[in-house]
């Protein structure tokens, strides 16, 4: 990994790596990314020698920029806090990637004449700062909104995100060799793919922490909304009424009658756990709709699980939902990656996920459905080969397998009249050769087969 370091007119002044020794070097960092407010954080703590001292102060003045390259990444953040440690040499940095002009200007109290889209809002307070609307997923909405308070513009962004269904927003930045060329806000209504990846403990996962908590916990919320043209208080479900069975209105409250008989104690006599809960509108039926979203969401523990990552794909990223299997303790879930963090120095990655959904493993079945795969393989000796050749596949299988996805081993054993073949033996004889839906995949008695929902595999040994 290396990073650049520019001034304010990006004009760069000095760069430090993870591969050097001396000089200016990296000794620890770290990338972490949110979805709950897009914002990526980078740390480094960068070690310099006697003669750089002064170059250094120059490099990490606060409010410099700093360009990171590592593999295919290449992104951009704002020197936020730098910390000098004259004593060890070394200089310790927190960068943010929506930059000072996010994070350090003002949005002040607002209140829109009118319903306007989230780009509407948003370039309100993005002027003379560089940044630009990227991905827009939610153009079609519209939303009367007011603040009453100030933010920063950064927290004003994922406001507004919030007030349009939950949108998601996330900080991109298009670089060509050492210029950034533009500054991006996207906006999605959910950030992330399926990407049908499979992390297994003890393999991909070096340990899962489940986490569960009832702090947030509610059986009823105290809802109110936006303030209505010509009222001088905001609007709540006082005689609108909503009845699903389960969720109800009940005066200005919203109520769950299974989450108070799960979770009401034997002493509170019907009791509510009651927690407040707003949304900028002055529609009541919009304001019980989200209210009704977030009882069923508080109406549940809070779960999490915390995983340390040994091996990371190539093509997950943050939002992204990945499955999670424990063959130990039979844990199956899918989930959605929260927050990541990752260190270049450290080789290490940590990740939280939540939005899960535990899954039946049904490993019974897949192994089944594994097992008429492979009986179904092409396992053909090459046609130069005699034919008191023969050729078998064994799956590392008897795992847990998602509804859609395989992942096993196969491993090629070559016979001559009931003689098993050493690799040795086989190398001298010709090579196994592996066909993936009738192209040359592999060499070699070993195949990985991973993270697809079926495909037509065969092993030949070619002479």
């Amino acid at each position: 990994m290396i990073i650049y370091f520019a001034d304010r007119k990006m004009q760069i002044l000095g760069q430090a790596s993870t591969n050097l020794n001396d000089g200016i070097f990296i000794v620890d960092d770290s990338k972490t990314e949110y979805v709950s407010n897009g914002v990526v954080i980078f740390e480094a703590t960068v070690c310099y020698g006697d003669t750089a001292v002064k170059d250094m102060r120059k490099l990490c003045t606060a409010g410099n920029y700093l360009l990171r390259k590592h593999n295919a990444e290449n992104e951009f953040y704002t020197i936020i806090d730098r910390e000098f440690n004259e004593e060890n040499r070394e200089v310790t940095l927190y960068c943010e990637d929506a930059g000072m002009d996010l994070l350090n200007t003002i949005a002040e109290k607002y209140e829109a004449s009118q319903a306007y889209t989230a780009v509407g809002y948003i370039e309100e307070w993005i002027r003379g700062t560089g940044f630009e609307i990227g991905v827009n997923e939610i153009s079609n909405l519209k939303r009367k909104l007011k603040w009453d308070g100030e933010s920063t513009v950064a927290e004003r962004i994922a406001s507004i995100a919030t007030q349009f269904d939950n949108a998601e927003v996330s900080y991109s930045f298009e670089v060509e060799g050492m210029a950034v060329k533009r500054l991006l806000i996207n906006l999605w209504k959910k950030r992330g793919k399926d990407a049908k990846v499979q992390l297994r403990l003890g393999r991909d996962v070096k340990n899962i922490r489940d986490k569960e908590s009832v702090q947030t916990l509610a059986t009823a919320l105290r809802v109110t909304g936006g303030t209505a043209e010509g009222s001088s208080e905001p609007i709540t479900l006082e005689g609108y009424r909503y009845d699903d069975g389960d969720i109800y209105t009940d005066g200005k409250l919203l109520k769950s009658r299974s989450a108070v008989a799960k979770w009401g104690s034997t002493w509170s006599n019907g009791k509510h756990i009651e927690r407040t809960y707003s949304f900028e509108t002055t529609s009541q039926s919009e304001l019980c709709a989200h209210a009704v979203t977030e009882l069923k969401r508080l109406s549940s523990p809070t779960k999490t699980y915390e995983v340390d990552i040994v091996t990371m794909p190539d093509n997950l990223s943050i939002g992204d939902i990945v499955y999670i299997v424990s063959d130990r303790g039979e844990l199956y879930i899918s989930s959605r990656l929260l927050e990541l963090k990752t260190s270049v120095s450290g080789k290490k990655i940590e990740a939280k996920l939540g939005d899960f959904v535990e899954e039946d493993s049904g490993i019974d079945d897949k192994v089944r459905s594994l097992a008429d795969r492979l009986a179904n393989l092409n396992l053909t000796p090459g046609t130069g080969g005699n034919s008191n050749y023969n050729l078998t596949v064994e799956s590392s299988s008897g795992t847990v397998f998602t509804d859609t996805l395989i992942d096993t081993n196969l491993t090629a054993h070559v016979y001559k009249d009931g003689h098993k073949l050493t690799d040795s033996e086989i190398a001298a004889v010709g090579k196994v050769v592996w066909y993936k839906d009738g192209v040359k995949a592999h060499e070699g008695t070993t195949y990985r087969v991973q993270n697809v929902e079926a495909a037509r595999v065969s092993a030949q040994l070619e002479v």
